[in-house]
């Protein structure tokens, strides 16, 4: 008698699957057919049936960690834009002339140390050690080093000042410095402002820039200033009317026969262009450089972009919004 289990036809009642069950199996199924096909590197490897269990958990701990890392840039780059929702956009590409700030405009002979502002000095250090008139004079023109930072270390001119009085305030070097640099009166012949001629030495100062001392034209911070536009001496000049007439037009001599030490080879001056309310420096903001060569002439002609901070702006606090968004709320208040 053949038992009704053994035969082939005989029906197998099959055990009911739970929905939990079926939900598990269809999601690691998806699971396993989405690492397969994944475009993420490493993904496949986790369901590679080659790969170790050891290589596939390293590979599985190797993604988790970047994404806990994308996650957390994430999380923060959102939590910024929560806590400074500043947007810069465009407003409008018409804008009058007369409320727009003219640049600074720095003027830096390419001489940093003026011959005839040497020999005065080396007459009053002398006698300095066992030099002569003449090699004190020389080593001063050195002093150009100081803001030429492509120039290496000369171990005579150490030797120098060290002979020199000692506790010698910053201060002092700074004055020399400002006196041995190229004259405003020598170099600017004529200058020429909001189409009238004016007179160079009311229209230009000499301040300190990346250059050394330069002749600057509407620079508003003080020399203490270290760039808050708190500490402005004036109101910034402004062109009323656009054109080269009625523009910044400066005639100049080099003084070529007053070298004493040059920034490079050219003959001429470094036009500098910034904002008036930061110091002259590549790396502290926009500036613009160009170079005049001797016995040419040179016209520039200046696009500007204001960015100006609107009224939703200006009602979130100080802490909120960074350092050159409260210089934009003051300036803005301040015209108001």
């Amino acid at each position: 008698m053949v038992h009704p289990g053994d035969r082939w036809w005989a029906y197998r009642p099959h055990k009911k699957l739970s929905k939990e069950i079926i939900f598990r199996r269809s999601m690691k199924k998806v699971f396993k057919e989405y690492m397969k096909h994944s475009s993420l590197p490493g993904c496949r490897y986790i369901v590679d049936p080659l790969w170790s269990k050891k290589e596939k958990m390293l590979r599985l701990l190797w993604l988790v960690m970047v994404m806990f890392i994308f996650g957390y840039a994430l999380r923060t780059t959102w939590h910024d834009i929560l806590g400074k929702p500043l947007i810069v956009s465009m407003e409008s590409t018409v804008y009058a002339i007369e409320n727009v700030d003219f640049p600074a405009v720095a003027l830096c002979n390419v001489n940093r140390i003026s011959r005839k502002a040497s020999k005065q000095l080396a007459e009053e250090l002398f006698p300095v050690g066992n030099y002569s008139l003449d090699q004190i004079e020389k080593y001063l023109y050195d002093l150009g080093r100081l803001i030429d930072f492509e120039i290496q270390e000369n171990s005579n001119m150490l030797q120098f000042f060290e002979q020199l009085p000692e506790n010698v305030p910053t201060e002092l070097w700074i004055e020399r410095m400002k006196n041995l640099a190229p004259k405003c009166t020598d170099l600017l012949i004529r200058c020429r402002w909001a189409g009238k001629v004016q007179q160079c030495n009311e229209l230009f100062a000499l301040r300190r820039t990346s250059h050394g001392h330069c002749c600057v034209f509407n620079y508003l911070l003080n020399y203490n200033s270290l760039g808050v536009p708190g500490h402005m001496e004036r109101e910034a000049e402004r062109q009323k009317i656009p054109g080269v007439e009625f523009g910044l037009s400066v005639v100049m001599d080099p003084q070529v026969h007053d070298y004493g030490y040059r920034l490079h080879n050219a003959e001429g001056v470094d036009v500098l262009f910034y904002s008036p309310f930061y110091f002259a420096d590549h790396n502290n903001g926009p500036l613009i450089h160009h170079v005049a060569v001797s016995n040419t002439e040179l016209y520039l002609e200046l696009h500007s972009r204001v960015q100006l901070a609107t009224e939703e702006v200006r009602k979130y606090p100080s802490s909120t919004i960074g350092q050159r968004e409260r210089s934009l709320v003051k300036r803005k208040r301040k015209h108001e």
